[in-house]
């Protein structure tokens, strides 16, 4: 055999090697990226005592991919209409509970797309109960309470109030006054949820 075969023999041999070990490592990214994440929950996490919303507690060792989220889910709150104080002198209550509906999507879908590894041991699932907590006390109630109710009469009663603002029409609602307070109780609840947040992202 001559020089030049043993060589190209060599060369495709080792493309042949090279090119089984990428397929090999593409296919298992999914277990480099498990390690990644196992090292990241591990070994890079800080402690944080979070305070939820119904007197509730929770310790959690935050991660970078917990710092990411929290960071998410605090500008979701910090720049909506739903979290500001509410003045009714010109303030619109549709406005803000569309706000506060496409906020509880948005939230929903952040604690969705946290990987799996991170919330497989019992240890790890205080995070998500906290998640769950601002969803499910913290926003759903107001929603399901008043999102319906206010929208209804404010469409049903635009025809013979063409003269008047959305918001204006907002005042006749019959239990306005108790709206209100409600509106001010749910923009207290997230405005102490922000601080939590803030917990982790600094962590």
């Amino acid at each position: 055999m001559g020089k030049k075969m043993f060589y190209f023999i060599v060369g495709v041999l080792g493309a042949v090697m090279l090119t089984t070990s990428a397929i090999y490592f593409i296919q298992k990214k999914d277990i480099v990226e498990g390690v990644k994440e196992m090292y990241i929950v591990r070994y890079s996490t800080s402690d944080v005592n979070l305070n939820a919303i119904g007197g509730l507690s929770f310790s959690i060792k935050a991660n970078k991919t917990d710092r990411e989220t929290a960071w998410r889910i605090y500008t979701q709150l910090k720049t909506r209409v739903a979290s500001v104080k509410f003045n009714p002198s010109y303030d619109s209550v549709v406005l803000v509970n569309k706000s506060l509906y496409e906020a509880f999507k948005l939230i929903r879908e952040d604690v969705s797309n946290i990987p799996l590894n991170r919330v497989r041991t019992k240890k790890d699932d205080a995070i998500v109960d906290f998640y769950m907590n601002i969803l499910t006390e913290g926003i759903r109630p107001y929603l399901s309470k008043w999102h319906l109710p206010i929208s209804s009469w404010v469409e049903s009663n635009k025809e013979k109030n063409s003269g008047k603002s959305i918001t204006e029409i907002e005042k006749t609602f019959p239990k306005y006054e108790d709206l209100i307070k409600d509106i001010e109780s749910m923009n207290g609840r997230l405005e102490k949820i922000t601080v939590e947040l803030l917990k982790i992202v600094k962590s």
